[in-house]
């Protein structure tokens, strides 16, 4: 029986289907938010509270190289985490997935 379209499948299956979508469409292998916003179509309309979601790339360069920026306090963190779930949800709902 073929595996239902609606099921996300393995993390290896979805990250395997992102890199032959990157490689398809020409988009390099970024994590950058910003680049990856500008990247959008212009028919793609971002919500207002996004705008700020390229603030997140600081989260992910500190995570990354402990130590050397001052530790992310729990207002950021919760502020960080509203913005990532939104974007999330927001992502889900323009690909159809909510």
């Amino acid at each position: 029986m073929p595996a239902d379209p609606k099921e996300a499948g393995s993390p290896q299956d979805w990250l395997r289907h992102a890199k032959s979508d990157l490689a398809l469409c020409g988009m390099p292998k970024t994590h950058d938010l910003a680049f990856l916003m500008q990247s959008l179509p212009a028919s793609v309309s971002v919500p207002p509270p996004l705008v700020s979601l390229p603030a997140l790339n600081q989260y992910a360069v500190q995570q990354r190289y402990p130590g050397e920026s001052p530790a992310i306090t729990r207002k950021h963190y919760k502020v960080a985490m509203l913005l990532a779930e939104e974007a999330v949800a927001w992502a889900a709902r323009s690909i159809g997935r909510s």
